[in-house]
């Protein structure tokens, strides 16, 4: 049965889902079952366990959607995900996603506030907008270096994560991205990243960045409010595009770090970031020469 909208599945109103007058807890699908419709077991809040069989290819919209109690999900191998498929499951503690997929869809697991161990494979490319958005007990995550994109508030306020490695493929980190992860302190952006979207780490406790020679772009509050950000180290001898909002540049990328941060760049061009527009050059003063290797 396929469903338009959350509130034409019944479950939405019922949330306990019977069999034979049997209410099912533990789901077992076949393999003859090839997909799951958008919405159809959304809201089944007494849906414990869900074993998908072989068979299944396609996880459609919000299929598991604000299943509160569900604690364990078994995916098969050659599968795809869509939109929102487990997000407000916050009961969801462990989950290892296929070898086959190469986009995690958007919201996937957002707010699976109890989540604390995600295995992301190897060929993944695209982590999408808020895929992890709220999962406040995710305690690591490593990016597989297959990734070209990490999406819009993918890792936002996911508090307990301290470290992450952003890899050499990754284009683009997207705006929100770890914005307002409270415990992030480590944080390694590899070469070959060319934009840091906008508000990317801001309210991170990170004590020092270095941003690889490759980025061409930082958005507007990247690092604002980082209250603990003492250094900053650019190797781009290009001074990226950087973006500000507000009257003379009220918000921008630093804005909010610690009393005394430096910015250090190469030193033939100190003089292009101090005299660069887009917020570098508010921080004339704080601009050093520095020889990176």
């Amino acid at each position: 049965c396929f469903y338009e909208t959350v509130t034409a599945n019944p479950m939405y109103y019922a949330n306990k889902l019977y069999l034979n007058d049997k209410r099912v807890v533990n789901l077992t699908l076949p393999r003859e079952v090839t997909a799951i419709p958008a919405y159809a077991f959304a809201d089944c809040t007494s849906l414990v366990s869900a074993t998908m069989g072989s068979g299944i290819t396609l996880l459609n919209d919000q299929a598991f959607a604000r299943c509160t109690a569900l604690e364990s999900v078994t995916l098969p191998s050659n599968l795809q995900i869509t939109y929102r498929v487990f997000s407000g499951c916050t009961n969801l503690k462990h989950i290892t996603i296929p070898e086959s997929m190469k986009n995690l869809g958007e919201s996937t697991f957002n707010n699976c506030s109890s989540l604390q161990t995600i295995n992301l494979p190897d060929g993944l490319e695209i982590i999408g907008s808020s895929a992890f958005k709220g999962c406040g007990q995710l305690q690591a995550i490593e990016i597989p270096k297959t990734v070209t994109m990490i999406g819009p508030s993918a890792f936002s306020a996911c508090n307990s994560i301290k470290s992450v490695v952003i890899p050499s493929s990754v284009q683009e980190i997207g705006g929100w991205c770890f914005d307002c992860c409270r415990s992030l302190s480590d944080v390694v952006i590899e070469e070959g990243v060319n934009t840091i979207g906008w508000e990317a780490f801001r309210q991170c406790p990170i004590k020092t960045i270095t941003l690889p020679s490759t980025l061409t772009s930082l958005g507007e509050i990247a690092f604002a409010d980082c209250a603990s950000l003492i250094s900053v180290y650019a190797k781009p001898t290009t001074p990226p595009i950087a973006t500000m909002r507000g009257n003379w540049g009220t918000w921008n990328a630093f804005y909010g770090n610690a009393v005394g941060r430096k910015i250090y760049v190469p030193r033939q061009s100190v003089d292009a970031y101090k005299s660069a527009s887009g917020g570098w050059g508010l921080y004339a003063a704080d601009i050093e020469p520095y020889d990176f290797e």
